[in-house]
């Protein structure tokens, strides 16, 4: 899932081969299709990996006393930080109408 993630994430869906993604994870493109009969099944399962992700991690940064507009104002930021982080996600996110 990772190795999808990067992959798509730097060439988008398109470009994605199941080639490169198991390369990518180290893995004989064989060993793939243990986990994905197809390459669309891991894309189909792939935005809502990531969307769990980036929701974990906006939820460990925010302080539970905030409240209002600081704590719209603390994720804001930390949804900002993760774009930074994973400059792969808005990627992801925005192909994911057309191919996943």
């Amino acid at each position: 899932m990772i190795a999808g993630e990067k992959i798509v994430g730097r060439e988008g869906y398109a470009g994605a081969s199941v080639s490169k993604i198991a390369g990518h994870a180290g893995v004989a493109q064989g060993t793939f299709y243990n986990y994905f009969s197809a390459r669309q099944d891991l894309f189909d399962v792939l935005l809502p990996h990531v969307g769990r992700r980036m929701l974990e991690y906006i939820t460990d940064r925010l302080d539970d006393d905030l409240t209002g507009a600081d704590r719209e104002s603390a994720r804001f930021r930390a949804f900002c930080e993760y774009l930074v982080e994973n400059p792969g996600f808005y990627r992801i996110l925005s192909e994911a109408e057309v191919h996943a």
